[in-house]
């Protein structure tokens, strides 16, 4: 404890305790003092109150008064007395922030602003957290986020560089973009041959699917294509295996409609592979008149089909045509879902006889439907047939007669 001598007067005899008292506390004061040689302390600095760097009156137990224009507060040096990091509260004077500096490399390492924003790599964060640069989860996969470039890309691997996914406003190089120029906005999925740093080329695929979203262009969707023309483009052939439903199909030129079921009247168009593309098939959908029918621009019916010998094989004579066709009714009938009268065939009757040309459903009792066009080859050869009977019949009634 702090030494406290009796007040003594001149020629006072000092007891042996007194001196003994006296010697310890100025080893006390030796040991705890602060040793100053020029600017510089040595020894252990201990202070038990506020204590304040720079002039301002503390408040806390540390206060430390920005100097300068950007307000620096700390700097960190290395062994040989070089600065590398230091810490400021206003980065060019233009922006306040508490800022962890790489001296002489780059600012915003961390970056905090007034209101909570955190910048990782930029002193400009404009959300609550703000990462510009490379992260990488060590367990081989790493993401990027590279504001130049403006894209946030997701990779595989501990290889910084090898991006598999990538989400930014440069579609030169993203898997997955969105671009803002003009009628070109949009959004789009690509493949990439690209490195974090734009360098390569496009991989042949280029871009794969593009969202438009222009003030003309909202809502597109274009596969293959950068700039789809309609609300779906596809630059390719498209395959289903289920419906397509559409109030009409267009030619390539947009100035020729094909079908257009949604009608009351005529479904337009559909033209055949012909040199004036002329009109070859119309429907009808009103409930009058034939379902469908082939028709020419002059009114004359025309329809044909494919049947030449280049396609054909194991090909034989029709025989015992006209028993089949005997075996035949052609019958007048009411279609039960609106009693519209008709007359036709029962194809399952016609299945017993002539197979070939009835679909059955997979039950094999009902038809889904027989091709009437193809009973005209087996009339043919019934005719023939009966031609021939009546040459007989003639040749023998000739006979009687000449005798």
């Amino acid at each position: 404890m702090p030494f406290t001598p009796d007040t003594k007067t001149s020629g006072d005899i000092i007891r042996s305790a007194d001196w003994n008292d006296a010697m310890n506390e100025i080893v006390r004061l030796d040991n705890e003092k602060a040793n100053l040689a020029g600017d510089t302390f040595t020894g252990d600095l201990r202070v038990n109150a506020r204590l304040s760097v720079g002039g301002a009156a503390p408040d806390r137990p540390l206060t430390i008064q920005g100097a300068g224009t950007d307000l620096s507060v700390l700097s960190l040096k290395n062994a040989a007395g070089s600065t590398v990091w230091h810490v400021n509260m206003n980065v060019l004077g233009t922006r306040p922030g508490l800022n962890f500096a790489e001296t002489g490399v780059a600012d915003g390492r961390l970056f905090i602003q007034p209101g909570g924003n955190v910048g990782i790599n930029t002193t400009d964060p404009v959300s609550t957290f703000h990462f510009n640069g490379r992260f990488g989860t060590g367990g081989g996969a790493h993401f990027n986020v590279v504001s130049n470039f403006s894209y946030f890309s997701v990779g595989r691997g501990n290889n910084l560089d090898d991006d598999r996914l990538r989400i930014g406003v440069n579609n030169a190089f993203t898997g997955f973009s969105y671009a803002n120029a003009g009628t070109s906005s949009s959004i789009r999925f690509s493949i990439t041959n690209r490195d974090r740093s734009g360098n390569g080329a496009n991989s042949s695929s280029g871009t794969l699917m593009t969202i438009a979203r222009s003030n003309t262009h909202t809502g597109r969707v274009g596969i293959l294509t950068t700039s789809p023309q309609y609300t779906l483009d596809v630059n390719g052939i498209i395959n289903t295996n289920n419906d397509i439903r559409a109030s009409r199909l267009v030619d390539v030129n947009n100035t020729t409609r094909y079908v257009n079921p949604s009608s009351t009247s005529l479904v337009e168009r559909i033209h055949g592979r012909t040199s004036s593309a002329i009109t070859c098939v119309r429907g009808q959908n009103d409930g009058t008149g034939y379902s469908f029918y082939s028709v020419h621009t002059n009114s004359a019916r025309r329809y044909g089909q494919g049947s030449s010998i280049r396609f054909k094989d194991n090909i034989r004579q029709i025989e015992g045509a006209l028993d089949k066709i005997l075996s035949i009714r052609g019958v007048y009938f009411n279609w039960k879902k609106d009693g519209a009268h008709d007359l036709g065939f029962i194809a399952e009757e016609v299945g017993d006889y002539i197979p070939e040309i009835v679909a059955y459903e997979p039950d094999g009792v009902y038809t889904s439907g027989m091709n009437y066009s193809a009973i005209t080859p087996m009339l043919v050869e019934a005719i023939k047939e009966q031609q021939k009977q009546i040459q007989a019949l003639q040749e023998q009634l000739l006979a009687i007669v000449q005798k």
